[in-house]
């Protein structure tokens, strides 16, 4: 479960990082920064760059060996069998 949430956490986290900015920043001043001037389009653009950034490294240090025979997903005795590297 975690490993499928954990590549889009980097995606939620400047938004996350905002809204707290936000929240001691209103603290502190009388007036403080106003919801309506979040930079939405940074905000998603760094979001996007920080998850591609988690999804390559994710690929380049996670998964199967590569080395050995595919062998695709068949049909047995009724059931499923999955697709398997030997």
């Amino acid at each position: 479960m975690l490993r499928k949430i954990l590549p889009f956490l980097p995606l939620i986290f400047p938004f996350l990082a905002y809204a707290i900015y936000m929240v001691i920043a209103s603290m502190r001043t009388a007036g403080g920064p106003k919801w309506e001037d979040t930079p939405w389009v940074w905000l998603s653009i760094i979001g996007m760059v920080l998850f591609i950034a988690t999804l390559i490294g994710f690929a380049l240090l996670t998964g199967d060996d590569i080395a050995g025979t595919f062998i695709s997903p068949r049909l047995e005795n009724g059931k499923i069998i999955p697709a398997e590297v030997q």
